[in-house]
C-alpha cells in the first residue's frame, strides 16, 4: 500500500525567523540601489565597448566588475529576503568586492559606494547576530 502524502499546505511560519519591518524596508532600498547601480554599469558597459576601448581599459573593467557583482548582490538580497544566513554575507562579499575593484583599477570611489559597502557589512553583522 502506498503511504499517505504529505498534505499541501506549508507549515506555519517560525516566528522566531521573521524579519523586523526595518528590515523589510533596508532590503528593498538595498534592492533598488543595487538594480540602479547595476543598470547605470551596463550603461557604462555599453557606452565604452561601442566607442571601441580595449577590454585591458580599467574604466571598462570596472564597469564590468559593477555589474558582475551587481548580480551577485541581487542574489544574496534575494537570500536576505528568505531569512537565509548566506543573504547577507554574499550581499556584503560582492559589495566590498566591487568597491575593491575600484579602488584597485585606479577608479573613482564615490560616498555612495563607501557608504553602501558599510551599510552591507553592518547588514551582514546584525543577521548574523539574530537569524
Amino acid at each position: 500500500m502506498a503511504e499517505p502524502r504529505p498534505s499541501a499546505s506549508s507549515p506555519a511560519p517560525d516566528p522566531s525567523r521573521r524579519r523586523p519591518a526595518v528590515v523589510t524596508g533596508l532590503v528593498v532600498l538595498l534592492a533598488v540601489y543595487t538594480s540602479a547601480r547595476s543598470l547605470i554599469g551596463v550603461i557604462d558597459w555599453v557606452d565604452r565597448a561601442r566607442g571601441g576601448v580595449d577590454l585591458a581599459d580599467p574604466a571598462l573593467l570596472s564597469a564590468i566588475v559593477t555589474v558582475l557583482a551587481g548580480v551577485v548582490a541581487l542574489a544574496g538580497l534575494l537570500g536576505a529576503w528568505s531569512t537565509r544566513r548566506w543573504g547577507p554575507r554574499l550581499y556584503a562579499a560582492a559589495t566590498v568586492t566591487s568597491l575593491l575593484g575600484a579602488v584597485f583599477l585606479h577608479q573613482a570611489v564615490t560616498v555612495p559606494a563607501v557608504a553602501g559597502a558599510v551599510i552591507a557589512i553592518g547588514f551582514w553583522r546584525y543577521a548574523e547576530t539574530t537569524w
